[in-house]
């Protein structure tokens, strides 16, 4: 092969190689604006209390609220300087307003916190926003362990209906198509630096040899780094084991029951149709499936949890042989009769004294509700939900001690109990 031969060659695998480089950027750009929420408003801002990362949402019905988020970011950021660090408008509050008074007429808005690092590999945020009739369901991408870049708030402000009164969401592991040109562009400019030499000193010939083999390495590359991804995708979120609905009316009454995240479930008892639980409920606590005519003491299920349950700064931190005894009370206090009580800890307690100790908080009714929504075709008078959210403990921690309330059982009472390992 002469001097001549060697140089267009070259020159082709440097072509090739600039494209495989911009089509997985351009690839990586399209498919986040695809997942994006759109006419939403992006704040950025730095951070340095760690110990507050934990994503929230809430909403903002009116003008005023909206205003004093957007005062409260421009006065911990330098806008000019935020501008001119990340170099994009988006980054930027500005004292600007993007929603008018006028908006509120007839919508809300969503607003989204979101906790991360941010570096050129890096990346946090919305990867996927799905508005339907009383929800939204959105995802928001985790590196999971990170510890690089800049610790950055990113704050999301979503336009959406008013109608919506549920918020679903999830944590999938990093977006691929993002890990692959983060990761991918360095390995394809030492693959491209390897094939040109090669191109210098083989025949044509080996030349091929040597292209398919970086196909081949490429390919290897992409199944590799994905396989974490989906090892975390399977295990980061958890699952509410074992609730349990038991209804208590005052007299025989036919009552429906639905769950707001039908999608999350995973096995139920009776079968969960798409219609919910038809009953005969009885004051007794006795139910009469409709639809089979088996009798039964409660509702079953168990379903991906769509809240990111976590340990906070209040629990309870219980030793193995004191668990009977901290479950008794603690049941007691959140409105468990005592049959419901020794059901509960029938079920849990081998889980937990497995455990030399164990990290345990009840979840809130907001977090319970935003979790997994119970409608009713009649409406509880007394609606009592217990969730337990646990983590196994090798020693002991400090925590502040969870303040519990006490419902009072009156009319209608409809009572569910549950558990959730954290992750």
């Amino acid at each position: 092969m002469n001097e001549q031969k060697r140089k267009i060659l070259n020159i082709i695998l440097i072509v090739i190689n600039v494209v495989i480089v911009v089509a997985i950027a351009i690839v990586s750009i399209l498919l986040h604006n695809c997942f994006s929420p759109k006419g939403y408003q992006k704040i950025v801002c730095q951070y340095t209390d760690l110990s507050s990362t934990k994503d929230y949402f809430q909403w903002v019905n009116d003008y005023k609220s909206y205003e004093n988020i957007i005062n409260k970011y421009d006065s911990t950021s330098n806008s000019n300087e935020a501008k001119e660090k990340f170099g994009s408008e988006e980054y930027v509050t500005g004292n600007y307003l993007k929603f008018s008074k006028d908006f509120f007429n007839d919508k809300k808005l969503l607003v989204i916190h979101s906790f991360g690092y941010q570096s050129f590999n890096i990346y946090r945020g919305i990867s996927s926003f799905k508005e339907l009739s009383k929800s939204v369901e959105l995802k928001i991408t985790v590196d999971k362990d990170s510890k690089m870049g800049n610790n950055i708030e990113h704050i999301y402000i979503i336009p959406i209906s008013k109608d919506v009164t549920v918020v679903n969401i999830k944590y999938p592991c990093t977006n691929l198509t993002r890990t692959i040109v983060g990761n991918g562009i360095p390995i394809c400019i030492v693959i491209f630096f390897d094939v040109m030499i090669i191109g210098y000193v083989i025949t044509r010939k080996k030349v091929f040899i040597s292209i398919l083999i970086k196909v081949i390495l490429i390919a290897l590359f992409i199944v590799i780094i994905s396989i974490p991804c989906f090892i975390y995708i399977n295990s980061h979120n958890s699952i509410s084991e074992k609730p349990i609905i038991y209804l208590y009316p005052k007299e025989d009454t036919q009552i429906s029951v639905r769950l707001g995240n039908e999608d999350s479930i995973t096995c139920s008892y009776p079968t969960y149709t798409s219609g919910g639980w038809n009953v005969l409920a009885k004051p007794t606590g006795d139910l009469i499936d409709l639809n089979s005519g088996r009798n039964l003491y409660s509702l079953y299920y168990e379903c991906d949890n769509s809240e990111q349950f976590s340990m906070k700064k209040d629990g309870f931190v219980v030793e193995s042989e004191k668990l009977v005894e901290f479950l008794e009370e603690k049941l007691s206090i959140l409105g468990l009769t005592e049959r419901e009580a020794e059901e509960f800890i029938v079920y849990w307690l081998p889980r937990l004294q497995a455990n030399k100790y164990n990290y345990i908080r009840f979840a809130t009714i907001d977090e319970i509700n935003q979790n997994m929504p119970l409608e009713f075709s009649t409406n509880p008078d007394t609606l009592i939900r217990v969730l337990m959210t646990y983590k196994p403990l090798e020693r002991p921690i400090d925590v502040e001690e969870q303040q519990l309330s006490t419902p009072e059982r009156m009319g209608f009472v409809a009572v569910e109990w549950g558990g959730a390992q954290i992750k």
